[in-house]
Order: C-alpha cells, then structure tokens, then sequence
C-alpha cells in the first residue's frame, strides 16, 4: 500500500467513524480500548484538514468538553 491509499483509507474511516473506523484501528495494530478509539477519532478529525469543518469543530467541542486537547483547527 502507498501512501496516498493509506490516506484514502484513513480518511475514508475518520469520516465515517463507528466500525469503519475501529476496523482500520485494528488492521493498523492501534486499537487499544473503545474509550480511546473514540478520543482518536474526534482527535483525528480535529487534525485532518479535508474533514468538513462541521466536522472538526464538534469534535473540538467534543474533547473540550471531556479535558481533552484537538490535535488541529
């Protein structure tokens, strides 16, 4: 896989969330509970700049609201 489909999937996971995301987690080997995937999702989404604005700024909040800090925006 190159790099461009490794983004694809990524981003394709990110977007989608639920278990699209937590089957590209574990065939990344970085799965490590449901607590965390959930953290890494909105991080990521936070931190991907193609995800829709809407997007990165309720997961902003949603870490915000828990102690958390975004990785982007």
């Amino acid at each position: 896989m190159d790099v461009a489909d490794y983004f694809r999937l990524r981003d394709a996971a990110v977007l989608a969330g639920g278990q699209e995301f937590h089957r590209f987690l574990v065939s990344q080997g970085r799965y490590k509970s449901p607590e965390q995937e959930e953290i890494t999702l909105h991080k990521m989404r936070t931190a991907i700049t193609t995800m829709p604005e809407e997007m990165r700024a309720a997961s902003k909040a949603w870490l915000e609201e828990r102690g958390h800090q975004s990785w982007g925006q």
